[in-house]
């Protein structure tokens, strides 16, 4: 838990957005759109405190085994091939030729 105090600057209908945002940061993901204006900067931040507080004293590492052979993707994301995609239709101009 985090207390983010009194005068949290991010309005209650984003929090949502905020915590999807803070989630992505955790995980690695990148963003793909930002919800709402200052959202990334505010996530930033709280993830710093988050990790800054996860390094306390302690707080040892959490070190487990895992095997990799049983690794599943859920849900995994790709924008790589999608953007080499909108380029080469881009290329081709078939935007406005569809």
């Amino acid at each position: 838990m985090l207390n983010l105090g009194r005068h949290f600057q991010i309005a209650q209908p984003d929090w949502p957005a905020l915590c999807r945002r803070i989630d992505e940061i955790l995980t690695g993901q990148l963003a793909l759109e930002h919800d709402a204006p200052g959202l990334e900067t505010h996530a930033q931040r709280i993830v710093a405190q988050l990790l800054a507080r996860a390094g306390a004293p302690g707080a040892g590492p959490d070190i487990q085994r895992v095997d990799v052979a049983s690794l599943e993707l859920n849900r995994p994301r790709s924008l790589g091939v999608e953007q080499v995609g909108l380029w080469a239709m881009d290329q081709l101009a078939l935007r406005a030729r569809l």
